[in-house]
């Protein structure tokens, strides 16, 4: 197998690469930066970079065209949070257009499967435990543009056989994201690990299935290497609620010590109902490895030998 990564120097972009390496396969990220810490080092050798732009389909599709023995895309590009409220406009042509090239080379270029790394977000503020089944109603503009693009990835598949699959990731952590001010909020609460106080305005109200990203990143392999599924979207999270509280106990009891952590009222995002996981059970074998405990510490063996 040999699969080009779009994003691939982000979080689930590099994480994907590294798990896909380490089963043998080859990899091709496309992105327009490469990694400046050392997460990929120890599979650097076995990784082609090409510096592009997602933007620019009639590069991705020279590159694509280029690379004959290639079997699969895993898009993830994606702008988040912040970057989609304050540029709207921009943003949807990076989440929904980026797609759009993405599935149209692939149509293209044809016998490719794509996997769409898309996002809980989808589902809005509706109540948990929240299928596949449950309608899209985004509750804001980033959720949008991924409904938007997984009616692309539908329509692709439904009228021109395009093999593509699309990941619904929620409330991710994990290394290589080290805490700090300039993160983001699923980032920034797990900042007493890395040694650093923790100040957040808001988010102790905050609904969350929280995600190592290990698990979400093997979530998108299974789904790349999948045979004869018969549904498009797949839940990849861990099917549980955490409230913050209970985060912040458990970084508490993991963290090097002493530092504060304030969590102010109310809610970071309007969502976070839990994700039903069964679909991805029956049909990918999808069984998240780390529950809350068992991610929390992961990340703090992580930082203490990288952070």
């Amino acid at each position: 197998m040999s699969v080009l990564i779009t994003g691939g120097s982000g979080l689930v972009g590099s994480w994907v690469a590294k798990l896909l390496v380490e089963e043998g396969e080859d990899v091709i990220i496309y992105d327009m930066f490469e990694r400046r810490d050392n997460f990929l080092d120890h599979v650097a050798d076995k990784i082609t970079f090409i510096e592009g732009n997602i933007l620019g389909l009639a590069h991705l599709n020279e590159t694509v065209r280029n690379l004959p023995e290639l079997t699969g895309i895993v898009h993830t590009v994606a702008l988040l949070g912040g970057d989609v409220r304050d540029n709207p406009h921009f943003a949807t042509q990076v989440n929904v257009g980026g797609t759009h090239n993405v599935l149209e080379v692939a149509r293209q270029v044809g016998g490719l499967k794509v996997v769409y790394v898309s996002s809980g977000a989808v589902y809005g503020k509706q109540e948990g435990p929240l299928t596949e089944d449950t309608p899209m109603i985004p509750s804001d503009p980033y959720g949008a543009t991924k409904a938007m693009s997984e009616h692309l990835c539908h329509q692709y598949h439904d009228t021109y056989g395009v093999d593509v699959l699309c990941a619904r990731l929620f409330f991710l952590y994990g290394p290589p994201n080290i805490p700090g001010p300039n993160s983001g909020f699923n980032t920034n609460l797990f900042g007493a690990l890395a040694g650093k106080d923790v100040n957040l305005l808001k988010g102790r109200d905050q609904k969350g299935d929280w995600t190592y990203i290990e698990d979400a990143a093997r979530g998108v392999v299974l789904m790349l290497k999948a045979q004869n599924v018969t549904n498009r979207s797949f839940n990849i999270a861990t099917g549980t609620f955490n409230p913050i509280d209970e985060i912040v106990e458990m970084v508490r009891k993991h963290a090097p010590g002493g530092n504060k952590i304030e969590v102010g009222p109310g809610v970071n995002l309007e969502r976070g109902a839990p994700l039903d996981i069964t679909l991805a059970r029956e049909q990918l074998g999808y069984e998240p490895k780390y529950d809350l405990e068992a991610g929390v510490k992961a990340f703090k063996e992580w930082l203490d030998q990288n952070g």
